[in-house]
């Protein structure tokens, strides 16, 4: 794949990479996962969740039209014992290089290929060549008779049920794609082969969302019945449900209008063709079956059915792709998929209020909130109500992928990052989203307990006053206590200064201060720097990247309008997790924020609390809003040591209440209770219509946390074998 693949934008391509169009991802669908979901798939749920215990088993992916991107430090990285199988897609690749690899053994499956090409890879690699999941099987099975990776009283086992495994090579599952991923992970835990009846081969539209429903609720219940079992086996088993994925994919106005997508690559055409291809490329899919309604044909009939049918061809190219890496992502601990029909002026009409350009910073709550529970409302009323009920009372995390804010979405009129921990993946461009899956793969990073002490705090804009001074009570206050030691504060005012303190430090977690610029003629989020502004192609360039990314600045993830967040750049750098901006934020906000966080990380760090960085973070986003709001009160009162003795008591009980899943959507709604009984009497009414004149925006609303926050754990959460 070109590496430009990887960045959204602009520059990014509009259709699908041509490396996740060519049939591999839905071959691999087709062979099994491990030659434990062939023996015993139980044994696959039991450690699922603790990704530094790898039972001498990984699987990794890789792709590249260009080999030389790999260099020969990632495949050892990713083949440690020197094996992999191949998918070939281009006659223009030589044989030869795959002999530069250095592996021991290479599996080279050819799709599509010409007989004159196939026969001269197997002159080249002789009996590794497959075109088959059946050939692959075949071949595992003479690997594993004559390789020492497999102990000698494991073969009498594993070799025989690898021979027995049958393959469909039809591939007859459901024609309806939301459920696919679902029915093939349950196929995985229940070790059946591919002729296994589990769904029809076509639903009627008003069966499809109960077949979703049924696939949701069927792979559940195999992770809560192989959990059951494994208990007493020693075993130490995550007591939470793997995360729920979440694709909401989305109709972006900006990426797909008419002029960007045709962009002169065709000769004259008619308007009838225009018109139609037009309606076609911002069409949405029905809520209720996931079908694209008939549009009406005007002008030439021909050119108006080949107009449409090419503009919605787009989108269904993109989703198909989507549906295909997806699959690679839940394929970490076989995770549910909800996959939400394609979306576009539905949102919009509620999303454009809250674009940069749009978007006024102001004190008005009332009406920032009422637009917030608008688009939050969008999102419910596109669910049924099983799906609906499922949502919320599911527990575990979620991982969305896509560019809406779905952690808005509203179910009885509670947001969904009340319900879970919300960690979301862009949809815009393919390449990032399948780059991001290979890094997950190929890198465990984990939050260690000396994390203070890889921390990296930059102010960007030193010469604005207001920012500096936030930024150095953070740093006074970090100073003055002792399990806060170790964190390092610096200030930059060009990119050569930022990323020369970046190759020297090598944190962990990078903390940027400064302002958000937007720059409407590329649709990319930018940083302040000094007298400078720092792009996505920047950082890039200058190496400004850590596996943990926090920006304390505005509009760093625009909601509407924006394809290139410089988050996308963060993650081609390095990054794993971005916490990013959907909205302006205060800076006394942005600082409390990310000094709670620091000052947190100090306890959490070494203490059994979040089992990883999206827990932490989400918990840290939620809670803060009550300090957010009760600070300006604390210094304008005059409280006593008692009194606030009892603020600090019912803040705790409120922070307890947050911290419970089964608790926090009461202590949502009644933050309001909350914060006035936090005060004496004498002040109460005066608390009262403080939070009548600017209501409880919780800073979940401004704060998205990117990337795949659930795949980082903190070191002290681990499971270690024998515990």
């Amino acid at each position: 794949m070109d590496s430009n693949d990887f960045r959204g934008g602009p520059g990014a391509p509009i259709g699908v990479p041509a490396a996740l169009s060519k049939g591999w991802i839905d071959f691999l669908k087709l062979c099994p996962k491990s030659l434990f979901q062939i023996v015993d798939s139980s044994i696959i749920s039991s450690f699922s969740s603790f990704r530094s215990f790898q039972l001498g088993y990984k699987t990794s992916v890789f792709f590249s039209e260009k080999f030389e991107f790999y260099d020969l430090s990632m495949l050892k990285l990713l083949c440690p014992e020197g094996y992999a199988v191949c998918f070939i897609h281009s006659e223009s690749v030589d044989p030869d290089k795959l002999r530069s690899f250095g592996l021991k053994h290479i599996f080279v499956c050819y799709l599509g290929a010409s007989e004159e090409y196939m026969n001269k890879c197997i002159d080249e690699f002789g009996s590794n060549v497959f075109s088959t999941p059946s050939g692959l099987i075949s071949l595992l099975i003479n690997f594993l008779k004559e390789s020492s990776l497999l102990a000698e009283d494991l073969k009498d086992t594993v070799i025989p049920a690898v021979a027995n495994w049958e393959v469909d090579e039809t591939y007859v599952l459901s024609n309806f794609n939301p459920s696919l991923v679902n029915r093939l992970f349950s196929l995985n835990f229940n070790r059946k082969n591919w002729l296994a009846s589990v769904s029809p081969e076509a639903l009627e539209v008003s069966d499809r969302n109960e077949e979703l429903y049924s696939s949701l609720v069927d792979l559940d219940s195999l992770h809560i019945s192989l959990r059951d079992e494994s208990k007493g086996t020693g075993v130490s088993v995550a007591s939470n449900m793997p995360s729920l994925f979440i694709v909401q994919p989305y109709i972006n106005a900006n990426l797909f209008n008419l002029g960007r997508v045709l962009n002169g690559r065709f000769a004259p055409i008619s308007n009838a063709y225009i018109n139609s291809f037009r309606r076609g490329l911002n069409t949405e899919q029905s809520y209720v079956d996931y079908t694209f309604p008939v549009q009406v044909l005007d002008g030439n009939a021909e050119d108006s059915m080949k107009g449409f049918a090419f503009g919605g061809g787009i989108h269904a190219e993109r989703i198909s792709a989507l549906d295909n890496i997806v699959f690679l992502h839940a394929s970490f601990h076989s995770n549910p998929v909800l996959r939400l029909p394609l979306g576009g002026k539905k949102f919009d009409q509620f999303l454009k209020y809250f674009s940069p350009e749009d978007y006024k910073k102001t004190n008005d709550f009332k009406k920032l909130k009422k637009h917030l529970t608008r688009v939050g409302r969008t999102f419910h009323e596109s669910l049924n109500e099983k799906i609906k009920q499922y949502i919320a009372s599911r527990g575990g995390q979620i991982v969305a992928v896509s560019d809406l804010p779905i952690e808005w979405m509203n179910i009885n009129d509670v947001p969904l990052f009340m319900y879970s921990d919300v960690c979301r993946l862009l949809e815009t461009s393919h390449g990032s989203l399948m780059s991001q899956y290979v890094k997950s793969v190929a890198w465990t990073f984990s939050i260690k307990e000396d994390v203070l002490s890889r921390t990296l705090v930059v102010c960007l804009s030193p010469d604005d006053v207001n920012i500096y001074s936030s930024f150095s009570a953070v740093k006074k206050l970090a100073g003055e206590k002792d399990e806060m030691a170790g964190i390092v504060f610096e200030e930059a005012r060009s990119k050569e200064e930022l990323s020369q303190l970046v190759k020297r430090h090598k944190p962990d977690i990078l903390i940027l201060d400064t302002h958000g610029v937007n720059n409407p003629e590329k649709l990319e989020s930018v940083l302040s720097i000094g007298k400078e502004t720092l792009t996505g192609e920047d950082v890039v360039n200058y190496g400004i990247s850590a596996p943990v990314v926090i920006l304390s600045c505005c509009f760093s993830a625009p909601t509407y309008g924006y394809i290139n967040p410089i988050a996308h750049a963060f993650f081609e750098g390095g990054a794993l997790t971005v916490l990013s901006t959907l909205l302006p934020i205060d800076i006394r906000k942005g600082t409390s924020l990310y000094f709670r966080i620091l000052r947190n990380l100090s306890t959490c760090s070494k203490t059994r609390i979040h089992p990883n960085l999206l827990n932490f973070f989400s918990h840290v986003i939620r809670t803060s809003v009550f300090e957010d709001y009760t600070m300006p009160l604390l210094d304008e009162f005059d409280l006593s040591e008692q009194e606030i003795e009892v603020y600090l008591k019912v803040k705790l009980k409120w922070y307890l209440q947050m911290s419970n899943v089964f608790t926090r959507k009461d202590a949502f709604k009644n933050i309001g209770s909350y914060i006035v009984d936090s005060f004496p009497k004498r002040y109460k009414r005066r608390v009262s219509n403080y939070l009548r004149s600017s209501p409880v925006i919780f800073d979940s609303y401004y704060y998205t946390i990117l990337g795949r926050a659930d795949l980082v754990p903190f070191e002290v959460f681990d499971y270690t074998p024998g515990e």
